[in-house]
């Protein structure tokens, strides 16, 4: 884990995940394109404190976050 990768990825998230998902499989394409602009940062996984098993699930539950607010973590 780096602070720079987290940032990265913080920063990444409040652009990108901005509101409830509109269509199914959404966290999956987002996921996707987090990797692709992670890795032309010069960003990895280990960077941003993430496991590849997990990142679809990460931002799966921040968008169920959005769309629920006062889930856990508010």
């Amino acid at each position: 884990m780096s602070a720079q990768g987290v940032d990265f990825l913080d920063g990444w998230i409040a652009t990108n995940v901005t509101s409830a998902p509109k269509e199914p499989g959404e966290a999956g394409v987002l996921a996707a394109k987090l990797l692709a602009e992670a890795a032309v940062a010069g960003f990895t996984l280990a960077d941003m404190d993430l496991d590849e098993e997990i990142v679809e699930d990460y931002i799966r539950d921040i968008i169920v976050h959005i769309g629920e607010p006062g889930t856990p973590g508010d």
